[in-house]
C-alpha cells in the first residue's frame, strides 16, 4: 500500500521547474501552493511517525496516524478555503 500522500508531488515539482527556468520559483509562488506544499509535508511526517512506531490501536480499521492524517487533511483542506477567498 503507498502511503505517500500525493500532495509531496508539489515538492518535487517546485523542485523542477526552479530547475528547468533557472531562477527561484517559490517566491513567486501563492500562498495557496506554499500551504499546500506545507500542508502535504506535514501529512508525510504524520505518516513517518505512523511507521516507525507502529500503532496496535485502532478506530474504523485505522491506525492512529491514519485517523490523525485525516483529521488534519479537514482541516487543511478548510484552511485552503479561507485563505483561498
Amino acid at each position: 500500500m503507498n502511503r505517500w500522500p500525493q500532495l509531496t508531488l508539489t515538492d518535487r515539482v517546485f523542485l523542477l521547474a526552479t530547475v528547468l527556468s533557472g531562477q527561484a520559483v517559490l517566491p513567486r509562488a501563492h500562498n495557496t501552493d506554499i500551504y499546500l506544499t506545507a500542508l502535504g509535508g506535514l501529512l508525510t511526517i504524520v505518516y513517518m511517525i505512523g511507521l516507525v512506531f507502529r500503532p496496535r490501536r485502532q478506530w474504523a480499521r485505522m491506525g492512529l496516524d491514519s485517523v490523525a492524517v485525516l483529521v488534519l487533511y479537514a482541516l487543511g483542506i478548510t484552511g485552503l478555503a479561507l485563505i483561498a477567498s
